[in-house]
């Protein structure tokens, strides 16, 4: 994938002229190719984490779903089962975070700034970072910058 990189290295989404890890200045003109890097660190309630590359499943005993090569599995605790076994799937897409709501429960989005919302079943929903995915009983995820 193509990055503007600043002066320590980190890459950024091409045309961004601030750092999105260390608020250095970007080369804006000349992106360069890059591995993908980690978009988001994904943080539980309970303090677990688990580093947003590709894909991460997350739910009371989340697995892989069809389509789903090698995700992160990030298991959180449900004490009254209402979080479904796979729950969310929060997605690295180019340079964006999406989180689909793949529970018969449902899952509520806390976008920065912004009242909570229902998320759509089956529905990509692009987040930024800061953005808190509550699955009920308890268990929340905050989608922070990476670490």
């Amino acid at each position: 994938m193509l990055a503007g990189v600043c002066n320590v290295g980190h890459p950024n989404r091409p045309g961004v002229s601030v750092c999105r890890r260390c608020g250095g200045a970007v080369d804006t003109a000349n992106p360069k190719p890059v591995a993908r890097p980690t978009m988001a660190t994904l943080v539980t309630s309970g303090g677990a984490t688990a580093d947003l590359i590709d894909t991460v499943l997350i739910g009371r005993s989340p697995s892989a779903q069809h389509g789903d090569t090698t995700p992160i599995l990030l298991p959180v605790p449900s004490p009254n089962n209402d979080i479904s076994r796979t729950h969310v799937r929060v997605v690295a897409k180019d340079w964006d975070v999406i989180v689909t709501d793949i529970s018969t429960n449902g899952t509520l989005l806390i976008k920065p700034g912004e009242d909570p919302s229902r998320m759509a079943p089956g529905s990509p929903t692009v987040v930024p970072i800061g953005t808190v995915i509550d699955l009920g009983d308890g268990a929340r995820i905050t989608v922070s910058d990476p670490a």
